[in-house]
């Protein structure tokens, strides 16, 4: 209730359309996905909103098994594909060690095959993951070998008068970042397709 209405406040200010925590549509398909699921597999899972804009639309603490949910998906109309995005992340833990294993081998295959189409980002590879950021010298051999970087998916800025490139994930790259974010994001296409 008190992010409806900050976000009441926010479209008077803004002019354009409130977006709602209790938006039926999204509400009916989060509960419909955790009846399939079964709900006792997230009966330990909490829930928590936050006004924060953290970049990101949720995030699954692992150790607290909760669920945050930001402000910024409830604002762009993907609070029902965050919410599952999120449960999956609570269930992966609860996979047996084969389907693990599964799972990182299926991630490592995918993001070597994006990575074969996409050379600019094998810097940003670090064992298993993808990096959200690159710094200092390893960051400016990245914008030496790449002075041509329109249309690639980075932001170049500088942190602490080093040079500093991020990576601006986007729903088709977030999957290759890590096996976990693969996991996610494929079992909720697969929930939602």
């Amino acid at each position: 209730e008190n992010l409806d209405r900050a976000a009441a406040r926010r479209q008077e200010r803004e002019g354009g359309r409130q977006r709602s925590i209790t938006d039926a549509d999204a509400i009916r398909e989060v509960d419909q996905f955790i009846q399939w699921l079964g709900e006792h597999m997230v009966s330990d899972v909490g829930l928590r909103m936050s006004q924060q804009d953290a970049g990101a639309y949720g995030q699954f603490e692992v150790s607290r098994r909760i669920v945050t949910i930001f402000r910024r998906a409830i604002d762009t109309g993907n609070l029902d594909r965050t919410m599952v995005h999120e449960m999956w992340h609570a269930m992966e833990a609860a996979l047996p060690a084969a389907d693990q294993a599964a799972v990182r081998q299926g991630h490592l295959r995918a993001r070597d095959a994006w990575l074969g189409k996409n050379e600019w980002a094998q810097s940003f590879v670090s064992a298993d993951r993808i990096l959200d950021q690159i710094t200092g010298d390893e960051a400016q051999a990245w914008l030496d070998a790449h002075p041509d970087r329109s249309g690639l998916p980075v932001v170049v800025d500088t942190q602490n008068g080093k040079p500093r490139v991020r990576m601006s994930w986007t729903g088709d790259t977030y999957r290759f970042r890590d096996r976990h974010e693969y996991f996610a994001e494929t079992m909720a296409d697969r929930y939602f397709n």
